[in-house]
């Protein structure tokens, strides 16, 4: 009988053992459910993952984490999110989406909480990151460049806040964008943290409030 119930026990740690490996290893599945929503998984080697970051977005729902790994950077995309996800990359040295000068990189809109961080995001022909009637989101460790350098609509920046509320933007790298590193636009935008981030060689001021 002591034998049965030790035998139990050790399978039963045998299973969390394997239950932990699995969960904590990026690489092991394309989808682990957490308490917020699924991971969703770009590039890397895992099983499902997907090839293209924005259908990897279009799959996704609210509260959902976009993972972005650097083994297939750069990514040659033109974002649109639209939902209230986190998109995350692995390195924001390695892990670069590239507009290839056109549109804007990443435009984020209509989204009530997320996170973007560990990206390059670079040569977009108008702003790299564009935010438009969002509230409650974070923009932190991302390196923004050399954007806005082909428009002819200008001035443009590497990022452009509109019409959003109680976002943080923090501990990124604004470098060589055509105008402002970072504009802050519209009357309606309002209580919005900026701090702890670098500007280099922006055409202009460094951040421009409107």
């Amino acid at each position: 009988m002591r034998k049965i119930i030790a035998l139990g026990i050790m399978l039963l740690f045998l299973g969390m053992t394997i239950s932990s490996s699995i969960g904590f290893n990026l690489e092991q599945q394309s989808t682990i459910a957490t308490f917020d929503g699924n991971i969703l998984y770009v590039g890397g080697s895992g099983p499902g993952n997907y090839t293209k970051i924005q259908d990897a977005i279009d799959d996704s729902l609210d509260g959902d984490t976009v993972y972005v790994y650097d083994d297939s950077s750069p990514y040659y995309e033109n974002l649109i999110v639209d939902k209230s996800i986190n998109l995350i990359g692995e390195d924001k040295n390695s892990t670069i989406i590239d507009s290839n000068g056109s549109s804007r990189c990443i435009r984020i809109k209509d989204c009530m909480g997320g996170r973007l961080t560990g990206f390059t995001i670079q040569n977009a022909q108008d702003e790299g990151v564009y935010v438009r009637n969002c509230n409650d989101m974070n923009f932190s460790g991302n390196i923004i460049r050399n954007n806005g350098m082909l428009s002819t609509h200008g001035p443009l920046c590497g990022m452009r806040i509109s019409e959003s509320k109680n976002c943080v933007v923090s501990g990124n790298i604004f470098k060589n964008n055509l105008h402002d590193g970072l504009m802050i636009f519209s009357a309606t935008t309002e209580n919005n943290i900026v701090t702890g981030n670098v500007f280099e060689n922006d055409g202009f001021d460094s951040m421009t409030p409107f």
